[in-house]
């Protein structure tokens, strides 16, 4: 429940968002941004705050004691921090881009918060010509960032409208279901290049899981809409019959 809590907490973030080349956010005079997020759990409401600077976020903050920074360079995201009140830095993801699409992301993680970042993992990704995103993983040694050969892990994404709607590696699949309205951070610059569901530009209705040939329960997610057709509200969402937080959105 608490790693559940959590995500909904950031609000469906980072980590895969529509492959347009076109950024329509950085053409809007007054875009729409979510601006506080509340989650109630079981009758405790925490409140996540959202800062911006135009339309590009700079950070989102948790009461529940942690905070995610953003830094851009130009118009895109070229790093994000998450930050643990009482431990400091927890981990660091770096963004590098080309021909205006993202080409690699680098995660370093800080087991203790007197040591410097150590590299985990090289997420690359390779943009096909029928609209798919390739992705590999590589081996990066922990002391000096070399890259050391390739990960495990290799897979595929496939979009639908700017959406994700399947996921494909060598041990399962993802499949995803959206709406036809605007996500909370449609407006956000530089989110629609990230890769990830967080970010696209509808709203995910359900999730499906495939696992080595089996098919979990899917994930389904029920909203309310204000009249310009983004969610105020998450009504229900229901993972292995278990019922998650109530969300609501402010603007």
């Amino acid at each position: 429940m608490k790693k559940i809590i959590g995500l909904l907490s950031f609000a469906f973030l980072v980590l895969s968002s529509c492959s347009s080349d076109n950024d329509e956010s950085s053409n809007l005079p007054n875009p729409i941004l979510v601006k506080e997020i509340a989650v109630n759990d079981e009758g405790k409401i925490y409140i996540n705050t959202n800062t911006y600077d135009g339309n590009k976020i700079k950070s989102i903050t948790s009461q529940r004691g942690y905070v995610m920074n953003y830094t851009y360079t130009g118009d895109v995201i070229t790093k994000t921090e998450d930050i643990d009140f009482q431990r400091g830095v927890t981990s660091v993801y770096e963004y590098t881009y080309k021909d205006g699409k993202l080409f690699s992301v680098l995660k370093s993680v800080v087991y203790d918060y007197y040591l410097k970042p150590q590299y985990e993992n090289l997420k690359k990704y390779t943009h096909n010509e029928d609209g798919t995103v390739s992705y590999q993983f590589y081996k990066v040694n922990m002391v000096t960032g070399a890259e050391e050969g390739f990960g495990e892990i290799s897979g595929k994404l496939t979009f639908k409208n700017g959406n994700i709607v399947r996921e494909d590696w060598s041990d399962g699949s993802y499949i995803y279901e959206y709406d036809n309205k605007n996500s909370i951070y449609k407006n956000v610059l530089g989110f629609n290049l990230l890769l990830n569901t967080d970010s696209s530009p509808n709203n995910l209705l359900k999730s499906i899981s495939i696992y080595n040939n089996y098919v979990n329960d899917p994930v389904t997610y029920q909203y309310e809409y204000n009249s310009d057709d983004y969610p105020v509200k998450l009504n229900a969402g229901v993972i292995n019959g278990m019922t998650f937080p109530e969300v609501k959105y402010t603007y």
